[in-house]
């Protein structure tokens, strides 16, 4: 049984309603936040400023804390202990990987004073461990023989096993113990009796909004991250703010453009946002996400545009109403500029050539159904070649470093985009140059959507596919941009890497027109010593996110994806001082590591038996322009629609 999720809303406004009441004495909130996060936030702040003592447990003065008496400094998770039991029978572990940076105090640690509890958390913790959790283990039958000859020698035994138990639980994160009971049958009469409600429901009368949380910004505490609001949002490609979004057919019904500011009111509450269009969306909906709208979570998130949706939300049987709101819609007749990276929604006619696809039923009788033109091109090119010399094998003795992508696994949750960037000091760049396509991502992820024909433009299909392509420097063995770099910058490797020797690059960009994969980036400003453009390097404490073994980048440099080069040094001097070969598997990528479906995978193709060899020899693998014999390092693996009707879309 999952025990996450537990609250239910109606509690929040019982509590508030005792508060109103004079029912109650005293309010902590600890890791909450009503007064942005609840509908009717002014009524709430008042109501707290009315309360005879009120306290806040917060990392940051939020919009709760700034209405209460007392604020208490919480530490950040990463400087604390904790321990949870996210599903019945399996309790994790918690533990600090950094010294505290400022005079803060653990909540937990704030409940044990006011409690009269001595101690640290971390003694409290240990020691409800051994008597609640690590107890629920059978004791070992050496220990029940021990049991009948001398009690001592059992509180000893005991002892010992906790010691080696919690030291398990400490390393492992978890521990799991056995749940009596049987798992619930599933209940296939019941879906049947109930088949119309369930798969049948009314169109609603007039346009109805749906309040989301975007991937990256979520509720919106993290919203301060700037990270996380650079971040492309794997649907709309939008970042730095939120919109409203509409259907097509409900956008030219009404008469509205992208980027026209409307305002949308519910009740007494409105917002004024700017239009995105949205294929696939129901005509009768309209959608603004959640978490925007800050005014005291941090200067990124204050900064940032966008209307705070959570007004919205009311109550309906005990729980919030996030969607069938009624709304009224008007045009402002302003535009807002939204920032996206990405403006084409369809492959305009290249789907076949670069987002290859087919169906499970064409797939089951051909292998290669969808990848046709990979085996052309390896009859027919395989002598074809604009270099002289070519890629060669023996140039590659030792290792041959390659990735593999496989479609089928990708659901574009853009982990890597972020992974990518927090390892390899990518700076964030502002709304302002992302909104100019001067974006520093070194990995993005196109997304393109079914198209009605396959053709330039053409429009996008009512209800269509999507498809979601990470893309890289594809370290191709015949690179064109190292052919044209006045300086020799961009060098091609031993390992098959083309590598980036920054202190030699002068910012030509010849690289960047050369590349057919448009995967380099320009520094564009000095991000090193701060400044408008920069939210991360500009003090000391927040250069202690910055990856050591990873050089900062200067202006006027080209950067791209180095195949996490540093990982890759750092696991053959491990393999070396082991006097060992290295394993298949041992160096992960960045994006490789933090991506949850194990779509990306990074090996040697040198390496007999490797993962990435049965990879890149897949039916469904190719390169992405293989008719221009670059040779690119990286493979991509046709996606298989899990359907079985002849219905073949263009990507």
């Amino acid at each position: 049984e999952t025990l996450l999720k537990q609250g239910r809303d109606e509690k929040i406004h019982r509590a508030f309603a005792d508060m109103k009441d004079a029912k109650a004495g005293a309010v902590i909130f600890y890791n909450a936040n009503p007064v942005y996060n609840c509908h009717k936030s002014d009524e709430k702040a008042a109501v707290i400023k009315k309360m005879p003592l009120t306290i806040s447990l917060t990392d940051k003065i939020d919009e709760t804390a700034k209405n209460v008496q007392y604020v208490l400094p919480d530490n950040n998770f990463l400087e604390s202990w904790s321990d949870a039991e996210p599903v019945t029978g399996m309790y994790s572990l918690g533990q600090p990987t950094i010294n505290k940076l400022w005079n803060t105090r653990q909540a937990q640690e704030s409940f044990m004073k006011w409690a009269g509890i001595s101690g640290s958390f971390y003694d409290y913790m240990k020691k409800n461990w051994l008597e609640n959790i690590l107890s629920k283990k059978e004791m070992p039958a050496e220990t029940e023989k021990v049991k009948q000859q001398d009690t001592t020698a059992v509180e000893s035994q005991s002892i010992k096993d906790f010691t080696s138990g919690w030291n398990k639980a400490l390393q492992d994160g978890v521990y799991e113990v056995a749940v009596s009971g049987e798992a619930p049958e599933f209940n296939a009469a019941y879906i049947k009796e109930n088949e119309a409600k369930i798969t049948k429901f009314a169109k609603p009368a007039g346009m109805q909004l749906a309040v989301y949380e975007k991937v990256g910004i979520g509720s919106g505490l993290m919203a301060n991250n700037p990270w996380l609001q650079e971040m492309p949002d794997p649907i709309s490609k939008a970042t730095w703010d939120n919109y409203i979004t509409v259907a097509p057919k409900t956008a030219k019904e009404k008469g509205w453009k992208q980027e026209d500011v409307l305002t949308v009111k519910a009740g007494d509450y409105e917002v004024s946002l700017p239009v995105l269009i949205q294929p696939g969306q129901d005509p009768s909906t309209i959608g603004i996400a959640l978490g925007y709208g800050r005014t005291a979570a941090g200067p990124v998130a204050d900064q940032v545009g966008g209307a705070n949706a959570a007004g919205f939300v009311g109550e309906k049987d005990g729980h919030r109403q996030f969607s069938g709101i009624a709304v009224e819609i008007s045009k402002t007749g302003k535009t807002y500029q939204i920032a996206q990276t990405q403006t084409h929604d369809t492959m305009e006619g290249r789907g076949e050539d670069i987002a290859r696809e087919t169906t499970l039923a064409a797939w089951k009788k051909d292998k290669h159904s969808g990848n046709e033109k990979h085996v052309f091109f390896k009859d027919k090119l395989e002598h074809v070649n604009l270099y002289k010399n070519g890629y060669n094998p023996e140039d590659y003795p030792g290792h041959h470093w390659g990735l593999a992508i496989d479609y089928n696994k990708c659901t574009g949750c853009s982990a890597c985009i972020i992974a990518c960037q927090v390892e390899n000091n990518i700076a964030i760049v502002g709304k302002e140059q992302v909104s100019r396509r001067r974006n520093m991502h070194w990995l993005r992820i196109d997304r393109y959507y079914s198209s009605k024909e396959d053709k330039l433009y053409s429009e996008v299909e009512d209800n269509p596919e999507v498809f979601h392509q990470p893309i890289m420097c594809q370290h191709c063995d015949n690179a064109p941009c190292e052919n044209v770099c006045p300086v020799a910058a961009t060098p091609h490797t031993k390992e098959g890497l083309n590598a980036m020797a920054y202190n030699r690059c002068i910012g030509t960009r010849y690289c960047m027109n050369n590349c057919p994969y448009k995967v380099r980036r320009f520094n564009w400003f000095n991000f090193v010593e701060g400044g408008d453009y920069n939210y991360l390097f500009n003090d000391e404490v927040k250069r202690m996110v910055l990856n050591p073994d990873v050089v900062v980048r200067q202006r006027g440099v080209v950067e791209k994806c180095t195949l996490c080069i540093q990982r890759i040094q750092e696991g053959k001097l491990k393999a070396k001082a082991e006097g060992r070969e290295l394993r298949d598997g041992e160096i992960e990528v960045a994006c490789e590591q933090a991506c949850p479906s194990n779509a990306i995978v990074f090996g040697d193709t040198n390496m007999a038996d490797a993962r990435i060899i049965k990879l890149f020899q897949d039916e469904r693998s190719y390169g992405l322009l293989e008719e221009l014999k670059t040779l690119p390092s990286v493979v991509y693996m046709t996606k298989v629609r899990n359907k079985d009707e002849e219905h073949k879309t263009e990507a």
